[in-house]
């Protein structure tokens, strides 16, 4: 803990010191754009920040790509974002994320966050998204983070925020190409080409491919990946623009699962004695199609579209069982927006409606070992899943400084499981969510030095299909014990720019109260599985800052800082089930959720000493963290702080060019635990990568 503070203490000095230091030479430096005058779509209107009543972070591939060493996975970007936990299970792309402290037990994927990419939801009808395979990290332009209860402008997918994903364009010159390559430690590389053009004023497109694999950090932690993907902008005339988008995903990794904490800080590499006599993997190959537009046949009227399809297959081996699923995916959404412009009062108002289908086929046989399938069946069953809503967007500026923003909405998820094996009995049957939710902010805006905004909104987290299919009461069929989970939230922000662009400051506090939250258990008749359950109320209190200095042209520090305090408040105990069960272990009242650091802390210099050269340290500090909600001091992680360095350098000439890199993470070789999960078993440990030295090389023409 005490390295903690210290680099607290550290930042904090540089934040209020460092503008005074410099503030005689920032006056002969150019201008900086102010970021809040930027248009932002993740409320599903066109906004400027400054007229958001909510907080949100806009990260764009300049102040990303130079913290970015492997660029596989989302970790590396979201780390400049407060409120945002995200952890690299097993140093690939396999990731567990959460946004204030929604969807920390689910054991993979992301829950209550909706994803968008390039317009096309990653999330299913029950708002799970599986992964973030499909985006290439290396060709993203730019990320809206919206944090905080989005419910009634997104649905139940969106409960703790939204990130809207863009991959970049065909750019602005007649033809662009780049070819890059990385080689580091544990045996990884990747290898990304992409190419693209502005046709004409009316065309732009743009391809890429990328291969990679690694061996991981730890024994049985393979991976490797293929990604095409390809994106387009037509303008057929000034009232009609269609942007396709097509891609083809491929994802393999190994499991090698948690362990106790004996052996999580002395013999780290090892994986879980199940995970290779098992062979526990993950295989996801998927197709996508999309296309959205944009009719605006006057000024004062639009109408958005988007439609998608989705193929996928999904295999994964577990100790119990190989699990084999495909799903179709179709989906749509339709909007129409009013906009009305008078001399002391502008008016948006926007209707739409979101709809989403999903069909999955399951079957699974057991696991007799390294992944071999025994001839009889588990389970054989079809789950057709569907959402469909209803949504408003009002958002009315009056007075000369005032904003408002609010929304309704109303989702209607639906369920329903088919039995084909009907052994010993049929478990075929429904379980269908509905809910109605809002959302109502002001902001005000009287100089570029503050915003000040509040918002007042709800949020809904049904049970997600993984949920939904871990059915305790027998193989196959739907959980059906599991209800919603609820949400009430209350946000106050300040956000600006201060010393003519030299400091940039965000800062957030929120209350939120949860009714009904999830919690992971198993079973003694069945060991090897997870189940989830309703656990009852918590109540959240939270503290997130990001500030960005640049106190000269050469120099630029940020940070992002959250504070958590997430607690239980069922007034009656709830015991954890364990695999043992002459282990008595309670959530009490007050007890901390788990796997939420109370602080987590990420910094960033960035150094410009010559013109071309370019230098990156930073650190990210997170304290201690519980494994489940017993509290268990002597179970807990402790704290840890990790250092990155990166130096790289740009050698142009003419319209070509090239840029070489080379990154370290972890530079003293910290032990420290990547991801902890409440395991029933004890096995609740995943360590982290000691040190990784990586070299990378870039090609361009443009």
């Amino acid at each position: 803990m005490k390295t903690n503070y210290t680099v607290i203490g550290i930042i904090l000095f540089l934040l209020f010191t460092m503008p005074d230091l410099f503030a005689q030479k920032q006056k002969d430096t150019t201008a900086y754009t102010l970021p809040y005058e930027i248009t932002i779509m993740a409320p599903r209107l066109k906004l400027s920040i400054k007229e958001l009543p909510s907080n949100i972070s806009l990260l764009n591939k300049n102040s990303f790509s130079n913290v970015m060493t492997k660029s596989i996975g989302a970790e590396e970007l979201l780390r400049l974002v407060p409120g945002v936990r995200v952890e690299n299970q097993a140093d690939g792309s396999r990731l567990h994320l959460s946004i204030r402290g929604v969807g920390i037990l689910s054991e993979r994927g992301v829950r209550g966050t909706k994803i968008i990419v390039d317009n096309i939801p990653v999330n299913d009808p029950t708002g799970f998204a599986p992964d973030f395979y499909d985006v290439d990290w290396g060709t993203v332009e730019n990320i809206e983070v919206m944090r905080g209860v989005s419910a009634s402008t997104y649905g139940a997918s969106s409960s703790a925020g939204i990130i809207n994903i863009l991959t970049q364009t065909g750019g602005k010159t007649p033809l662009f190409a780049d070819f890059s390559g990385t080689y580091g430690t544990f045996n990884f590389w990747k290898g990304l080409f992409q190419f693209g053009a502005n046709a004409n004023e009316n065309v732009n497109y743009r391809l890429s491919a990328s291969r990679m694999m690694g061996d991981g950090y730890r024994d049985h932690s393979k991976y490797w990946a293929n990604n095409f993907y390809g994106k387009g902008s037509i303008k057929y005339s000034t009232m009609l623009t269609l942007t396709p988008v097509i891609g083809y995903t491929q994802y393999f990794n190994e499991n090698p699962e948690g362990l106790p904490l004996s052996l999580a800080f002395t013999d780290p590499t090892k994986a879980n004695p199940d995970s290779g006599p098992k062979n526990e993997f993950m295989k996801t190959e998927r197709f996508i199609s999309g296309l959205s537009g944009v009719v605006t046949p006057t000024k004062n009227h639009e109408i958005y579209f988007m439609g998608f399809f989705k193929q996928t297959g999904y295999v994964e081996s577990v100790p119990s069982s190989v699990v084999h699923r495909s799903y179709l995916t179709p989906g749509a959404t339709l909007q129409y927006t009013f906009n009305y412009f008078g001399k002391k009062i502008e008016n948006n108002l926007s209707i739409g409606t979101d709809y989403q289908y999903q069909n999955i086929n399951e079957y699974k046989h057991p696991n007799i070992g390294y992944a071999n399938e025994g001839p009889e069946f588990l389970s054989d069953q079809k789950i057709k899943q569907s959402s469909v809503s209803v949504f408003a967007v009002e958002r009315l500026k009056f007075a000369k400084f005032w904003s408002f923003l609010g929304s309704v909405r109303y989702d209607k998820i639906k369920n329903e499981l088919v039995d084909n094996m009907k052994q010993p009995y049929d478990v075929s049957g429904n379980k269908d969510f509905d809910k109605a939710t809002a959302k109502v902010g002001i902001s005000f805006a009287p100089r570029n030095e503050i915003n000040v905004y509040a918002n007042l909104g709800q949020g809904f987290l049904p049970p997600c299909t993984e949920e939904l299919v871990n059915n305790p009461n027998g193989f196959g069929g739907f959980n059906q014990d599991l209800i919603n989970s609820t949400s009430l939230s209350e946000e106050f922000g300040l956000r600006g720019v201060l010393k003519k662009g030299m400091i940039n400051y965000d800062i957030a506090a929120f209350h939120m109260n949860t009714e009904n939250d999830f919690d992971r258990y198993r079973i003694p008749e069945r060991p090897l599985e997870t189940f989830y359950k309703n656990v009852g109320k918590t109540e959240r209190f939270g503290v997130e800052v990001y500030t960005n200095i640049i106190p000269v042209k050469q120099v630029s520090l940020q940070f992002a800082y959250t504070f958590s305090d997430f607690r239980y408040k069922n007034e009656d105990r709830i015991r954890i089930m364990m695999d043992d069960t002459t282990i008595h272990k309670y959530i009490e009242k007050d007890n901390y959720l788990p796997n939420i650091p109370q602080h987590m802390l990420f910094a960033d210099l960035e150094l410009k000493p010559v013109k071309d050269l370019f230098i990156s340290l930073n650190a990210e500090v997170l304290s201690r963290t519980y494994i489940d909600g017993a509290n268990l001091m002597e179970e807990s992680v402790p704290g840890f702080a990790l250092y990155n360095a990166m130096v790289k350098y740009t050698i142009p000439f003419g319209k070509f060019g090239a840029e070489v890199s080379f990154a370290v993470k972890n530079i003293f070789d910290r032990a420290y635990i990547a991801f902890t999960e409440p395991d029933p078993g004890g096995n609740s440990y995943q360590p982290g990568a000691d040190r990784e030295v990586f070299g990378s090389f870039k090609l361009f023409f443009k």
